[in-house]
């Protein structure tokens, strides 16, 4: 039996929700289960509108003596009918309504980019994914090396290395399970080397900030590259999940990791500020470098013993006020 036409029911952004193929008419839209399309809202009569053919071969909407009535979107005018062709959408009770032909040409298929680029298909490769995962621990290893000031312990550094490998494992079973409840796929391939890119990235851009910091004397301005560089990363982190997890166009996922990054990044600066205040515990947790590569020198001498004397006398402050204090 040929379709006479399509009625489509539209969210509040005019997305269609469901399609409705009328194929005889007359055609009963309403809450009552005896229509030929029952609608779920409570502002629809049991018997809404009927939608036929009048003496001059029109296809009609009619109301049928409802409560709420039927209106023309976006027109609070009333009506008891009207002529129901292409485009035309009406709204019953809270719900939207369209009318489209069965000829109606709908847009090209869009490209899917997701499946398509090269780097989807290196993910697929096992071998590359292997290969990756070397040289994330290997990065990991190194930068725990450089930063330890104690003597060398291999067991220390397997430890720390099976911590991080448990962390970065929840972290991908989690985007796994949201990826399959989504897509109904799991696109494992693809988290694991979107969290290895990362946190592999991190490792390297807090040793780089460091490095820049020490060649360029920017201590002060080294916490702020750090943000830099780690909202970056975690934006290309979040876009790269989001973008298997998510049926959203590629616009709104770089909305939405772009959001959700600088939450982060504010929170870590949030937490930094607070805890910025003076300490007795010295803090050895910087790296030790050559100083050969520090190509722009800071502080000249004199200057240098005078800022220590300006600590000198901070820290008598503080030791003289928690005496005081006690």
């Amino acid at each position: 039996m040929a379709t006479i036409i399509i009625l489509e029911a539209l969210d509040k952004n005019a997305k269609v929700q469901h399609r409705h193929f009328i194929q005889s008419l007359p055609y009963y839209v309403g809450r009552g289960y005896s229509n030929d399309l029952v609608l779920d809202d409570d502002f629809i009569s049991p018997e809404h509108i009927k939608i036929d053919l009048d003496v001059e071969g029109n296809l009609v909407t009619s109301d049928m003596g409802s409560t709420n009535g039927l209106y023309l979107f976006n027109n609070s005018q009333r009506v008891s009918s009207t002529i129901a062709k292409t485009g035309t959408e009406i709204r019953i009770g809270h719900t939207r309504l369209r009318f489209r032909k069965p000829d109606y040409l709908v847009k090209e298929a869009l490209k899917d980019s997701l499946h398509d680029h090269l780097l989807s298909r290196v993910m697929n490769k096992r071998w590359l994914l292997v290969l990756l995962w070397v040289a994330v621990l290997s990065v990991i290893a190194i930068d725990q090396y450089i930063g330890n000031f104690n003597q060398y312990s291999i067991a220390k550094l397997l430890s720390q290395l099976l911590f991080d490998y448990i962390v970065v494992a929840v972290w991908v079973a989690g985007w796994v399970v949201a990826n399959r409840l989504t897509t109904n796929a799991t696109n494992f391939g693809a988290h694991l080397f979107v969290a290895g890119l990362g946190y592999a990235s991190l490792v390297l851009l807090d040793g780089f900030s460091h490095y820049i910091s020490y060649v360029f004397s920017m201590a002060e301005q080294r916490l702020w590259l750090e943000y830099g560089t780690t909202l970056l990363v975690i934006s290309a982190v979040f876009y790269g999940h989001l973008r298997y997890c998510s049926l959203a166009m590629p616009k709104r996922v770089v909305a939405t990791a772009a959001g959700v990054s600088l939450s982060v990044v504010s929170l870590m600066w949030f937490q930094d500020a607070v805890d910025d205040s003076f300490s007795n515990t010295i803090d050895l947790t910087v790296r030790l470098k050559p100083p050969v590569f520090n190509v722009v020198v800071s502080d000249q001498l004199s200057e240098f013993f005078a800022s220590s004397a300006t600590l000198k006398e901070q820290v008598d402050q503080e030791t003289t006020r928690g005496r005081d204090s006690k």
